[in-house]
């Protein structure tokens, strides 16, 4: 068994890569039915006003929605919310529970408020996450009577 062979030519060592290159068969698609993610928090927990059990997992946020995707650990039910941003009534921090945590609550226009609350989160990491997903507020349309 040979391990240490000298290349005799001048060609590259896998030249061949470049010949089994090509244009690929399908276009790529690149969807325009999402904008792009501008805030993930990987660590968060949220629950909604009322509820008994939080779930744990991740928050994305873009320009026309805030998902959160996580996991209730008490009975391991695997969940995926999506808000879109045109729900979002108000956005603040409320002050710390009783283990000394800030939450961030998002008010609704038609349900229940939800809170977050980052892991090992502070009062300034808090309001930072309130910040920007307040920025995905989008100004409500004036009503105007008459023509």
């Amino acid at each position: 068994m040979i391990l240490n062979a000298a290349r005799t030519s001048a060609e590259p060592l896998r030249h061949y890569r470049r010949e089994l290159s090509g244009v690929p068969d399908v276009a790529g698609s690149r969807g325009s039915d999402s904008g792009p993610v501008d805030t993930v928090v990987e660590r968060i927990s949220w629950r909604r006003r009322g509820a008994r059990s939080s779930f744990v997992g991740s928050l994305s946020a873009g320009d026309d929605a805030i998902c959160l995707a996580g996991r209730d650990p008490q009975n391991g039910l695997d969940v995926m919310l999506s808000i879109p941003s045109l729900e979002l009534s108000s956005v603040h921090v409320s002050p710390a529970d009783g283990n000394g945590d800030p939450h961030v609550v998002l008010e609704l226009e038609h349900a229940q408020p939800i809170f977050l609350r980052q892991f090992e989160g502070t009062h300034v990491q808090a309001q930072n996450l309130a910040r920007k997903l307040a920025a995905l507020l989008r100004p409500r349309p004036l009503l105007t009577r008459g023509g």
